[in-house]
């Protein structure tokens, strides 16, 4: 079975991690054939298992700062906009913005609705 990339042409660290995943996110041979790789380059179990804790660290790490990241994101102005003006459009999307992580995104879009309700019944109260 062919690999692509092949197997021998793959980063130690890629290996590592395919070294060490189940057969739900590689295929056996794919485990079989980077662990033996991996021996090829005479890397120890130990080292390994220590390296797979630095990239399990640093995988921890950079999820974190997109959990961040994703909840201090904000609308642009072009879009706070188009969303006070087409307020009812956006009744019908949006709802998982918190579920998904942005957090100001998802209270800042009540306010535009609310904003964009509000001019709306001005507009039609002053007509």
């Amino acid at each position: 079975m062919e690999f692509n990339p092949p197997i021998e042409s793959r980063e130690t660290d890629e290996l590592i991690v395919i070294s060490k995943s189940s057969t739900d996110e590689y295929q056996a041979r794919a485990i079989e054939l980077a662990k033996k790789e991996l021996n090829n380059r005479r890397l120890s179990q130990k080292d390994i298992d220590s390296r797979y804790m630095e990239l399990f660290e640093e995988a921890i790490k950079y999820i974190e700062k997109t959990m961040i990241e994703k909840a201090l994101e904000d609308y642009t102005i072009f879009e706070k906009i188009q969303m006070i003006v087409f307020w009812p459009f956006e009744l019908f999307h949006g709802w998982f913005l918190k579920r998904n992580g942005y957090d100001l995104k998802a209270k800042n879009r009540i306010k535009l609705i609310f904003i964009g309700v509000t001019l709306y019944a001005l507009l039609i109260l002053f007509s």
